[in-house]
């Protein structure tokens, strides 16, 4: 298998470049996430969480 950084593929692809897009598009989980705010509606809902 050959290393994906810089590389195309047969289709032309340039899986370094593709990569850091999908990087740049994701959500900053801690800034949209608050873990009670989504406890308190799962609860509201009739669902539990626990935490082992």
């Amino acid at each position: 298998m050959h290393r994906l950084r810089g590389h195309r593929s047969a289709a032309g692809h340039d899986w370094a470049a593709r990569t850091n897009e999908i990087r740049r598009l994701m959500p900053d989980v801690d800034k949209w996430y608050d873990r009670d705010m989504w406890t308190a509606a799962l609860h509201e809902s009739g669902f539990a969480v626990t935490r082992g």
